[in-house]
């Protein structure tokens, strides 16, 4: 189970480069648009479901993870979080990375 968790994150985390072009010209804090958000929600909940995770926790996951990033990151921060990888022990965005991705578990446990 613990690796089908870390590729699950891996995946999520790939999910959310796939919406770069989308999402970065409104990037501000709390101003993604939700039509991308639901979106990603849609494509990374499918991708998570498709390796053994029931829809409604990958959904939840999935939106736990863009909410927390749009909130976290915003427009200023947003390329660098897009080419960061979560590392706490990494820089600063890579940490804050970590933290999001972290905070969001809750929705995979069993």
């Amino acid at each position: 189970m613990r690796a089908r968790i870390s590729s699950t994150v891996i995946v999520a985390t790939i999910f959310v480069g796939a919406l770069a072009f989308s999402l970065s010209a409104f990037a501000a804090k709390g101003d993604f648009p939700e039509a991308a958000k639901s979106a990603y929600v849609d494509r990374c909940g499918a991708s998570m479901n498709s390796q053994g995770l029931p829809l409604d926790k990958a959904r939840g996951y999935c939106r736990c993870v863009i909410d927390a990033q749009e909130i976290e990151f915003g427009r200023r921060e947003y390329d660098a979080m897009m080419k960061a990888q979560p590392n706490p022990r990494g820089s600063d965005i890579e940490r804050r990375l970590y933290v999001v991705l972290e905070g969001c578990k809750k929705w995979l446990s069993s």
